[in-house]
């Protein structure tokens, strides 16, 4: 679902791939993992978001290709 300017959020999971992007491709084995579960920051950078992102949440940025492969790109407090 399209929620406004190029944001969407998940509506939910299904077996089949789905006839048009975007959809992230994930694999579960216990645990559904979409290749963006982790976030690579220095260390002052992650003492800072830590601190930010801790108290507020955050919305993650990624980048999906085609093929539902996601990248994390950045995360943005709420």
């Amino acid at each position: 679902m399209r929620i406004s300017g190029g944001t969407y959020r998940g509506s939910g999971t299904q077996a089949q791939r789905p006839s048009a992007p975007p959809f992230l491709r994930c694999h579960a084995d216990g645990e559904v993992r979409c290749g963006i579960e982790s976030y690579f920051a220095s260390q002052a950078n992650a003492k800072r978001l830590e601190r930010e992102l801790g108290r507020r949440g955050a919305i993650a940025r990624v980048k999906i290709d085609g093929a539902g492969r996601a990248a994390l790109v950045d995360l943005e407090p709420r």
